[in-house]
């Protein structure tokens, strides 16, 4: 996109003006940037800045040069101080013998502004809340403000919005905007919304509902003119449009209400709606519309090819039939489904639902028949839904029944400490949909507690996810399909093959970064970072999306795919993410073969002594004995040894010589474990303490270029070093007045899920002195 064409989605952006003047430095480029700019309380004094000093190219009589700074000196400002500094040097430059009278003509016009910037700046401190409700508030604060004439107000909250535009979209703030009835085109606003922000289905929505209705056609135009929007509200709020005009005036909304419903059922389709919203909306509007063997060959099939694998969506297409149909059609369907019956999510209740139709509707040979093919299709699968864990296994066969005895365990045999279970999110996690918006966690956990024992909840807006700990609990909750809850009937899917495992990129991205990346191929329920507190290097995170399809989508768009990052490109690693798939790591190491032996005397210790001593306990693999060499000191090692076996077990018996003499020291020796590193530093990790401050209440998950990102917002970081264990950071600038600004910018400031304390260097050390 050209700079100009950002401007347009832009016009008040400081960096882009900035841009422009660099590349054409025109004087109509100046007069722009310098009044798009004006009442932007953070930037306007840099803008003036550039702007004065190409006026004072062209401009040489004082007094006009004063009459704009006249005109500057009215305009609220966060840097008015440094203003007023720079005309008193101007005034005692070009007006000496009245600089006496012309400052005290100043005073009156800075009380005025000095007025404005106290109702401004309590707003101005909270900044890097950028929530809607901070913009909100901040609109109306300057919309309500007595002290502000119309002009300065207009153009206060104008400028303001535009910078909430530059963080994020969001819809109640410009609702909020225009209710101020500020003389602005709404249609036109809402248009330059959608382009800033394509993928916003709320603003889409509003931008349909406050523009005309004659311009509905253009809109969708505009909305169709991105093929790779997925966004399922818009496309029934269109539809919804169109069949209001087709029920007015069928001849003219017809033919856009037949493209659109065949064009958002494939869009739909091929990205994966998981309630089927679109589809049955399009199933509906042509049955109005009387087109039923269109929807049968347009619609149905597709639709039973891609989701096959779905009960409900059998179930609803044995219900069109039941309408449009005949007997013979509705039980050739059942009859179809049952010889997949392997695929589906739930057979039982498709095989319960024909036996239903037939006691309705059939006789009593085809009673038999059905009870014939689903009893053949249920007994196929018997057995399936429920699979033992190895866990269980290992219980069953050490049972009151095994024939070994506690007293006949060997070191090979002997029970270790039982392992923390395993997580199977993956596999044992449902949606929740349609839930009524007065519904609380409390409420949600008693309906589903009865199904099993829940692992973790979350519940979304009018959704939610519940984990369970076994696949009875998932079945039984998938049974709650259709259950009415506050009048509303929930709609209950298993979800599988939703999840990504994403690897290899920028480091410096965050959760949300991560959240707009994956985000244009679905609704994303969740993206899940590690904790970095065992392991700084980690950087994987996990993408939960509401649907297979989506993942799917983003699997095939995203793997393999370079990402530009501050460092370089990095080349995304995508992956569905299956615990049963996970490889297991090989080496002495990860296997538990190797022993880590210390406490050795070092001039008399080598690997001859060790061998002789721990061969003893089974065939040993290999034997490491770090040292530096040194011709003047004749060590044998450096205090340390790793040893590894050929079987696990014969290091767990190895540990027998813990506390044993070696050359009259007492050594310790025990199972080797993964070094993982606990500390992350960019630069020497010799800091400046006057310009590093320290950061308490870290949120764990955050890297060391996560924080560089987002303390460069007050000046150049030289140096960090990252604490996750503690969580606690250092970070130096490259200055002591950014160091200084870091407790006003970022003091009780949520970074990550924690709200950060900035402290001092010793603060730091105090920390880690009481941690240890």
């Amino acid at each position: 996109m050209s700079l100009k064409a950002q401007l347009q989605l832009h016009p008040t952006s400081f960096l882009l003006w900035r841009r422009l003047l660099e590349e054409s430095p025109t004087d109509e480029n100046y007069q722009l940037a310098y009044y798009r700019i004006q009442f932007d309380v953070t930037n306007n004094y840099k803008m003036w800045g550039l702007y004065y000093k190409h006026c004072t190219a062209k401009v040489h009589e004082a007094g006009e040069l004063d009459q704009l700074w006249l005109q500057q000196l009215q305009i609220p400002s966060l840097d008015y101080d440094s203003l007023l500094n720079d005309y008193s040097k101007f005034v005692s430059d070009h007006f000496g013998e009245q600089y006496t009278d012309k400052m005290k003509n100043i005073l009156q016009i800075k009380k005025k502004v000095t007025q404005i910037l106290e109702k401004i700046e309590p707003w101005e401190l909270h900044r890097q809340d950028r929530s809607p409700d901070y913009w909100i508030g901040y609109l109306k604060a300057l919309h309500g403000s007595k002290v502000l004439d119309r002009v300065t107000k207009k153009r206060l909250i104008q400028c303001t919005v535009e910078r909430s535009l530059g963080v994020q979209v969001f819809v109640p703030v410009i609702q909020t905007y225009l209710s101020f009835n500020l003389e602005v085109d709404e249609s036109a606003f809402w248009e330059r919304v959608v382009q800033i922000e394509p993928y916003n289905a709320e603003a889409w929505i509003q931008y349909i509902r406050d523009s005309p209705v004659d311009q509905l056609q253009r809109i969708r135009s505009q909305f169709n003119s991105h093929p790779d929007l997925i966004l399922v509200p818009v496309f029934c709020e269109i539809l919804r449009m169109e069949l209001r005009l087709f029920k007015q005036n069928a001849s003219v909304a017809q033919p856009l209400l037949m493209e659109d419903t065949y064009n958002f059922f494939s869009r739909t389709l091929k990205a994966g709606d998981i309630f089927h919203t679109v589809p049955k909306l399009c199933i509906e509007i042509q049955e109005d519309i009387g087109d039923v063997d269109g929807i049968r060959r347009n619609i149905l099939t597709p639709f039973l090819e891609n989701f096959d694998n779905q009960t409900e969506a059998w179930l609803y297409v044995a219900e069109f039939e039941k309408r449009h149909g005949n007997y013979r059609h509705v039980t050739d369907l059942f009859k179809k489904a049952m010889g997949i019956a392997e695929k589906l999510d739930w057979p039982e209740r498709l095989a319960s639902e024909w036996k239903r139709f037939e006691l309705l509707k059939g006789t009593d040979e085809s009673q038999e028949y059905c009870d014939e093919v689903c009893k053949r299709a249920l007994t196929r699968i018997k057995g399936s839904k429920r699979r033992l864990s190895e866990h269980e296994v290992e219980e069953k066969s050490q049972g009151p029944h095994s024939k070994r005895r506690a007293h006949e365990d060997t070191a090979e045999t002997k029970p270790r400490k039982q392992k923390t279970e395993t997580r199977d999110r993956e596999h044992l996690t449902v949606l929740v949909a349609n839930l009524p918006p007065s519904i609380d966690e409390k409420e949600l956990t008693d309906s589903f507690s009865s199904c099993g024992k829940i692992r973790s909840f979350s519940l979304l807006q009018g959704k939610a996810t519940i984990e369970f700990t076994d696949e009875q609990g998932l079945l039984s909750a998938m049974k709650k399909n259709g259950t009415i809850i506050e009048d509303s009937p929930i709609e209950v899917v298993h979800l599988q093959n939703n999840t990504l495992w994403v690897a290899n990129y920028p480091p410096e991205k965050t959760a949300e970064d991560l959240r707009n990346i994956f985000g244009q191929y679905g609704e994303i329920l969740s993206v899940r970072l590690p904790s970095l507190k065992s392991n700084v290097q980690r950087r994987f995170c996990y993408v939960e999306y509401s649907s297979e399809q989506d993942a799917a989508s983003a699997v095939k768009a995203l793997d393999g795919h370079t990402i530009r990052g501050k460092t370089g490109d990095f080349k995304l690693t995508v992956k569905v993410s299956n615990p049963d798939a996970r490889q297991d790591r090989k080496g002495a190491l990860e296997e538990g073969r190797q022993v880590y032996v210390s406490d050795l005397d070092f001039y008399k210790v080598d690997e001859d002594r060790l061998s002789e001593l721990f061969s003893k306990f089974g065939d040993i693999e290999m034997i490491r004995i770090p040292v530096k060499r040194d011709e003047k000191i004749k060590k044998l090692n450096n205090g340390f040894a790793f040893i590894s076996f050929k079987s696990s077990s014969d290091a767990v018996n190895s540990l027998e010589l813990d506390g044993n003499l070696l050359a009259g020291r007492p050594m310790k020796v025990e199972l080797a474990t993964p070094k993982k590193k606990k500390v992350s530093v960019i630069g020497t990790g010799k800091f400046d303490r006057a310009r590093t401050i320290s950061v308490l209440n870290v949120d764990d998950k955050l890297n060391t270029e996560n924080l560089k990102a987002i303390f460069e917002e007050i000046g150049p970081v030289t140096q960090i070093e990252l604490q996750p264990e503690n969580n606690a950071a250092l970070i130096e600038f490259e200055t002591v007045r950014s160091s200084g600004m870091a407790d006003f910018k970022f003091n009780g400031r949520k970074i990550g899920d924690t709200i950060v304390r900035i402290g001092t260097f010793q603060d730091f050390l105090k920390l880690k002195r009481n941690k240890t």
